[in-house]
């Protein structure tokens, strides 16, 4: 067995670091907003695979003829692992609503974790009940339950960009969100066709089907990353998603006029034209918000307007003393 676990463990890091690496890359590339979310993503599901199912895996090559220590074990794993769930869920629904301009509301993100402490806390009445009851099914049924509420979670996370995606004004850049959604749909519906459905000969080997399971569970995000590798470099410019601004003459201008970050991002935005309710929508933030912004942007400028604004960024790059 120490021959095979090895070849698990090479081919899961491969796998995750590939993820990671891509991820990584495309934010640092492209600078788009959904993809912080979605490398944050990436790392939390990366963590969550290595500890739940390599968890699992020790634990069935380690406890395989004692059924309660190897559930004991799976509990602790599980336990201590769910809050990576948690946290990639949290991440994932982040990057599809960024995807589709979609504000996020922060009483949402508030109760989102509130609710889900609750129920991390809950998983410790599984202990409870294998301590008293010595029975591993028991347990389980109290523990488990929440996985069909996550799954529930992830696949209404991956239909909103069906039912949201007017808010992205190119024809492409629907395409793109659907798209990589619907691949994340079919990706976790192979993990549970996989887990649940299928009864390979192997199967009966429960550190064989761990371990196909933990491989197949970490290659959802391969599709995805491939095919947004290939959209991103070769039609970034017809996905009309705002990009972040880098290094340049802005960030110099707002130093000069003392702008805040929001203050900059939404300067950045008027001088490319954006209404107001454009940049609520680019930024994920309220319309009272932007237009707040704004007043402090004539304040700080001495702009009359959005012209004279504009005006003013421009004589600033150009050097003139005005």
């Amino acid at each position: 067995m120490g021959s095979s676990t090895a070849i698990y463990f090479y081919l899961i890091i491969a796998i995750a670091l590939w993820s990671v690496y891509w991820a990584w890359r495309s934010m640092r590339l492209y600078r788009l907003p959904f993809l912080k979310d979605y490398c944050l993503f990436i790392l939390a599901f990366a963590g969550y695979g290595f500890l739940n199912f390599t968890g699992q895996v020790l634990a069935a090559n380690i406890f395989s003829a004692s059924s309660y220590d190897r559930s004991l074990l799976d509990l602790v794993v599980f336990t201590i692992a769910i809050p990576l769930l948690v946290l990639w869920l949290y991440f994932f629904l982040l990057f599809v609503t960024r995807m589709c301009r979609i504000h996020v509301a922060k009483k949402f993100k508030i109760g989102y974790w509130i609710v889900n402490a609750i129920l991390i806390l809950s998983n410790f009445r599984a202990f409870q009940i294998l301590m008293e009851t010595r029975d591993p099914s028991a347990a389980h049924s109290v523990l488990f339950w929440k996985v069909p509420l996550y799954i529930a979670v992830f696949c209404g996370a991956c239909m909103i960009p069906f039912v949201y995606s007017k808010r992205i004004p190119s024809r492409y850049g629907k395409v793109f969100a659907r798209v990589v959604s619907a691949l994340y749909l079919m990706g976790f519906a192979g993990v549970v066709i996989v887990g649940d459905i299928l009864q390979l000969p192997f199967y009966s080997d429960r550190f064989l089907y761990l371990a196909f399971l933990s491989v197949v569970y970490f290659t959802i995000n391969i599709p995805p990353l491939i095919y947004m590798s290939f959209a991103l470099k070769r039609r970034l410019n017809e996905l009309s998603f705002p990009q972040e601004t880098g290094d340049d003459p802005l960030e110099e201008f707002g130093s000069e006029f003392k702008l805040t970050k929001r203050e900059r991002e939404v300067m950045s935005l008027i001088v490319q034209g954006m209404s107001n309710e454009e940049i609520a929508d680019a930024l994920y933030i309220a319309v009272q918000t932007v237009k707040n912004n704004v007043s402090a942007l004539y304040r700080k400028t001495g702009a009359k307007n959005r012209v004279q604004l504009g005006n003013i960024l421009r004589n600033y790059e150009e050097g003139e003393n005005w």
